[in-house]
């Protein structure tokens, strides 16, 4: 397959970030290996590799049929003639299309008559047959016919190409040292394809083997789900901490970090072990290092996603994808953020073109004489898509929350559905698959847009925790804020509500900091007994969210307090979860 540098377009894997003026080519995945479709090695076109294993079949004579003759001859001259080997081809010679007088044979394979290695792909050429003229010399076009087996699909197995697209004749071109197609005509009913041919050579019709192909995309869709990355490891981790730092996170294995220092600054390593890239949010202030075995959709993908995705104010998104890891750098001016990983309708989009610039690119590779996948045209394909309108009905809705197992299985679907649907035109008109050779790769990928989301529902197990996750949060906050900076917000906020606050301090012990949030137990001449106030630290800065003598939070926003997530309710003395 040629690779969202996510692409045949896999070049070095980086992170882009929403709202960067990039102006470089639209959307690449890079990986740390410069390589492009049918050479990488990565986990994702490694398992797309599969797809260079059978995708077509050579036809074959159905098991068991009688044993037939390996070799027919005839003499042949200027007037023609025509000759036929029971089970085999036949070849009829028109008046005027050989110089002189010879022999037409036609020769099957036998243990001391080799036929050429198949096209890469195929299942082999056994079906081939050597036809010569020993003695005269072609001149002139001769009509060539092979029987197929009834295994043979039908053009219309599956596919929306036109009829006698999916099958073909080819031959041997020595001097080329390969396989190529040539233009035929297939007759469902007869069981037959034919061509009108100058070449002599060895023959063998060739068919797509929908089951073969199919079997091929879903090995290596799972190959996709299964990649792996390792925890981070981070250089002085303690110096890191104690510089006055506290990192919280969610549990879970999908997202592993670490917190340390490096060249000077501190740094926070973050991994998306394994399946869909995710979309992280961060502090924008932050900056980004490209990272090694990482994704970048560049400004074409997210220009088309930004308007959706869900981004709070000071903060900026990426797409990480499976199995790599991303480095974050805090500022001086800003040490503190919230890290959030969550399931993103964006990543199923980017993965999902991913896969599908990959997929075509490797099945149009098996075909012989059909172009070969380049960096520069998949690139092509890619802009005009994202340029066009073709993805803008899902992206209108890649922004939104992922929220169950399920809605993550309708969105990878969709997203293939619609990746693979607005790849193929694009495809066909920057490759150039207008001839016959090329209506039959489209043969082939029309079966594969068309099923794409067939095959991909039918694999079990897949809908688990590499599709879907409950988000992950990771929390770096400077130690507790002093009493000066909590009583500064804390009168801020009781101005703006025109509270009579008085004299104020905070009692002895009453500071308790829960991630990023803050409860504090206030004492004052004028205020109630038991009065508290919650905090929210931000990117430095602190926010009063609620004050007062009750319960001051809850994970319900129809309780009238500040809403916060489930696990830290009992932390922060909040109304209990709702069952």
């Amino acid at each position: 397959m040629s690779a969202v540098r996510m692409s045949a377009v896999r070049h070095n894997r980086a992170v882009t970030s929403v709202g960067f003026g990039w102006h470089r080519r639209v959307l690449e995945i890079r990986r740390s290996r410069r390589r492009h479709g049918l050479t990488t090695r990565t986990p994702l076109v490694a398992a797309a590799a599969v797809l260079s294993v059978a995708v077509l079949v050579g036809c074959t004579s159905p098991a068991g049929e009688p044993a037939h003759p390996h070799e027919v001859s005839v003499s042949i001259g200027q007037d023609g003639g025509r000759v036929a080997l029971p089970g085999g081809p036949s070849v009829s010679v028109p008046h005027g299309s050989v110089e002189g007088s010879g022999t037409l044979v036609i020769a099957g394979v036998t243990p001391g008559h080799s036929a050429p290695a198949g096209p890469a792909g195929t299942l082999g050429v056994t079906g081939a047959y050597e036809i010569s003229i020993k003695g005269g010399r072609l001149i002139g076009p001769i009509t060539v016919t092979f029987p197929l087996p009834a295994t043979t699909p039908p053009a219309s197995s599956g596919s929306s190409a036109p009829g006698g697209a999916a099958v073909s004749l080819g031959f041997y071109d020595a001097a080329a040292g390969g396989w190529q197609l040539v233009s035929s005509r297939y007759d469902a009913a007869a069981g037959t394809v034919t061509a009108t041919v100058t070449h002599l050579s060895w023959w063998n019709p060739f068919s797509w083997d929908f089951d073969a192909l199919g079997g091929s995309v879903t090995a290596a869709y799972r190959r996709l789900m299964s990649v792996a990355a390792p925890t981070p490891a981070c250089q002085r981790e303690k110096d890191a901490r104690s510089a006055g730092i506290a990192v919280t996170s969610d549990s879970g294995d999908r997202i592993r970090w670490c917190y340390g220092l490096e060249r000077g600054r501190a740094v926070l390593k973050v991994a998306n072990t394994h399946g869909y890239p995710v979309q992280v949010t961060l502090p924008r202030a932050w900056s980004v290092e490209n990272p090694v075995d990482s994704i970048s959709i560049e400004s074409g993908l997210m220009s088309v996603l930004e308007k959706s995705l869900a981004v709070g104010h000071g903060q900026r998104a990426i797409l990480l994808a499976g199995g790599s890891t991303a480095s974050f750098f805090p500022t001086s001016a800003t040490p503190g953020g919230d890290v959030r990983a969550t399931a993103s309708g964006g990543g199923y989009l980017a993965s999902a073109l991913d896969f599908g610039i990959q997929t075509f690119g490797m099945t149009m590779g098996q075909v012989p004489g059909a172009p070969k996948p380049k960096l520069s045209t998949s690139e092509r394909v890619l802009k005009e898509v994202l340029d066009g309108t073709c993805l803008l009905g899902y992206t209108k809705v890649a922004g939104h929350e992922i929220d169950s197992l399920d809605a993550a299985s309708r969105a990878i679907l969709a997203a293939l559905d619609v990746s693979f649907g607005c790849l193929q035109e694009s495809w066909r008109k920057y490759y150039g698959l207008d001839g016959f050779v090329g209506s039959f790769v489209m043969a082939g990928l029309s079966w594969l847009a068309t099923g794409i989301t067939t095959l991909i529902s039918g694999i079990q197990g897949l809908w688990d925790s590499v599709a879907y996750f409950d988000g992950y949060l990771i929390s770096l906050r400077t130690a507790c804020p002093g009493e000066a900076s909590i009583l500064t917000a804390v009168r801020a906020y009781n101005a703006a509500v025109g509270y009579p606050l008085g004299a104020v301090r905070v009692a002895a012990g009453g500071i308790r900091c829960v991630g990023p949030y803050v409860r504090v137990d206030l004492m004052g001449d004028r205020m109630p007994d038991g009065l508290t106030v919650l905090i929210e630290q931000h990117n430095g800065s602190l926010r009063v969210l609620k004050q007062g003598t009750g319960p001051l939070c809850s994970d319900d926003p129809a309780d009238g307090v500040a809403v916060v997530p489930t696990r830290y309710l009992t932390a922060l003395n909040c109304i209990p979860h709702h069952t």
